[in-house]
């Protein structure tokens, strides 16, 4: 069986037509492997499905955000009688990873 026929035009279309179905085959891969792990992200945790991530939008933001000063975090979690326990942890920004362990009392 010929997979191309003689000629530069058709031997150039095969390439395109091999080079698009391995880029869409790469696109299908990588949005299997996200979706893969957005579904089974934490599963082996006890309880997973009933764990949530409390999120919030600024006004003039476009963008989604999981950080919330404290205050605000326990009123939302005092205010809802289905949440059955939730936390709040401490972000320790810009700082080295010498210094995340000693200010974590890892060290």
């Amino acid at each position: 069986m010929r997979i191309y026929k003689k000629g530069k035009t058709s031997l150039v279309s095969s390439i395109l037509n091999i080079l698009g179905l391995t880029a869409a085959f790469a696109a299908l891969y990588i949005i299997l492997v996200q979706v893969h792990h957005d579904l089974t992200y934490n599963k082996a945790l006890k309880d997973s499905d009933q764990i949530y991530v409390l999120t919030k939008k600024e006004i003039n933001q476009s963008e989604y955000s999981s950080y919330m000063n404290r205050p605000m975090g326990e009123y939302v979690l005092n205010a809802s009688p289905d949440i059955e326990a939730g936390g709040c942890g401490k972000i320790i920004a810009m700082c080295s990873v010498s210094n995340w362990w000693l200010a974590t009392g890892m060290i």
